[in-house]
């Protein structure tokens, strides 16, 4: 069980046990906006080099066709 705390209907604050005052309202450990609040996206990413961008190519399984693509 989780107590959360919401300002102006969202969700900003989860506890384990009631707050008396500001979260006392109940929501089961596996409700989409505790799990929301607990587990935020990862931020946006502004840039990468050049070694980390291969290294997604080669993960992906995609950079011989690219290098291909690129010797053309």
């Amino acid at each position: 069980m989780a107590y959360v705390q919401r300002e102006s209907g969202t969700v900003v604050s989860v506890y384990r046990n009631p707050q008396e005052g500001f979260a006392e309202e109940a929501l089961a450990d596996d409700n989409a906006e505790v799990a929301a609040f607990l587990n935020p996206p990862p931020p946006p990413v502004d840039s990468v080099s050049a070694r980390q961008f291969k290294m997604q190519l080669v993960i992906a399984g995609i950079k011989p066709q690219v290098d291909a693509r690129i010797a053309q």
